[in-house]
């Protein structure tokens, strides 16, 4: 079980770990010479150093300075003429960019919620008034459609001459319809949870660092004398073989790799000591089967849990405080996607792995506004402590409010 992990975490932790700092950098020097082009900077016809001489000028590879300008060629702010060198184009020239104004965006999936919401805000604050929003369905319209009903809602969908498709979240949508049609659509623009692998031509992924949030988490319990981690998550430990695979992976799994990699580096041995994976649906009712499983975990060693998300804490919370065992002493618990519901409504209040939803909603309008196909953002996640992992608190006794009843 250890290698499949462990070769993952070898193929793609220092990758991961970078890939935000990276897309932001070759990104960042696109936009900056966009912006001088369409300033007029240059004037039309002027000759560009070479390829070469622009990878050191902008402190990059060769292989990104030719990115950089082959989407400005793209853009139709340059031309390369072979044999002679790169020329600018005059500022009147918009090549195949399309027009931003009067665009249809539409969102297949949630606009509202503790997430979705901030996503769809972070879209809306940066697109001009003239672009145009259009909420197309939620999940419950489309989760257990069948191959032709699925058909049926993508055409619908073209029909309404959508300029950027947003699908937020990764709710079971029939993907190989819509790869068949995705001919059809201008640009398609996968958001949140959609992680997996992705063989649909040109679409863009704006996705969060889980791998990097694992890491994280792990590592700030390991700091705190937690060297027994539990990860609450919804998959059995068995299906994490699929690691070793080139196939589609959920954040949970990304998430466990990044857990295992803080502990590899702490010198602790994740799976000899005891950690635990443990299967359960997503909802605050928590059997008590579930909570006695937690609660022998408790009694046995100083524990660290870390949920795939907040709702996770909820049953840990329930188990320490019938063995009448104090949060941020004798359990730490960390969660994921640092919800108000839960942290405001918990005591102590629960530590959370945070993701910048807005950013995530104004980078998907940068791809709206810049036409992209075939980019993927990674966002980077934040670590908010609080008093259910944090040793300083001197521990307190557990309350949930409200969940005690749900």
């Amino acid at each position: 079980m250890y290698n499949y992990i462990g070769e993952y975490i070898f193929n793609c932790k220092h990758k991961k770990e970078n890939m935000a700092y990276h897309h932001s950098k070759w990104n960042k020097i696109y936009r900056e010479q966009m912006s001088r082009l369409q300033a007029g900077e240059f004037a039309a016809d002027t000759r560009l150093p070479s390829l070469l001489e622009l990878a050191r000028e902008w402190s990059v590879s060769y292989l990104t300075a030719q990115k950089i300008v082959r989407k400005l060629t793209d853009a139709g702010y340059l031309r390369i003429v072979h044999g002679r060198g790169i020329f600018v184009n005059a500022p009147t020239v918009s090549g195949n960019k399309p027009e931003n104004s009067n665009l249809r965006i539409g969102f297949l999936g949630y606009t509202t919620g503790e997430v979705f919401a901030d996503i769809y805000r972070g879209v809306q604050s940066n697109l001009p008034e003239s672009c145009q929003t259009v909420l197309l369905s939620t999940p419950e319209d489309y989760i257990n459609q069948n191959t032709r009903e699925s058909e049926e809602m993508f055409q619908n969908i073209i029909r309404r001459d959508i300029d950027s498709l947003v699908v937020t979240g990764d709710y079971n949508i029939n993907y190989r319809t819509m790869k068949n049609l995705q001919d059809k659509f201008k640009q398609i623009i996968f958001s949140f949870y959609f992680c997996g692998k992705n063989d649909i031509a040109n679409a863009n992924i704006v996705t969060f660092d889980y791998y990097r949030g694992g890491y994280l988490a792990a590592r700030h319990l390991l700091e705190q004398g937690f060297n027994n981690i539990a990860y609450l998550t919804y998959e059995d430990i068995s299906q994490f073989k699929m690691l070793q695979r080139d196939v589609a992976r959920m954040p949970s799994h990304d998430l466990l790799a990044g857990i295992i990699a803080a502990c590899d580096e702490a010198g602790v041995d994740f799976f000899s000591q005891g950690k635990v994976i443990y299967k359960n649906h997503y909802s605050t009712n928590i059997n008590q089967e579930y909570q006695r499983k937690l609660a022998r975990i408790m009694s046995s060693k100083r524990t660290g849990f870390i949920g795939v998300n907040d709702v996770r804490a909820i049953a840990v919370y329930q188990a320490a405080a019938s063995n009448n065992m104090t949060m941020g002493k004798d359990v730490a618990m960390v969660g994921f996607l640092d919800l108000p519901q839960f942290h405001g409504n918990i005591f102590p209040a629960l530590s959370s792995v945070s993701f910048d939803e807005t950013a995530a909603g104004r980078q998907i309008s940068e791809l709206i506004l810049n036409h992209a196909c075939n980019e993927r953002i990674t966002i980077a996640p934040e670590l908010i402590v609080r008093g259910s992992s944090c040793t300083d608190a001197q521990g307190q006794d557990c309350s949930l409010n409200h969940f005690y009843n749900q």
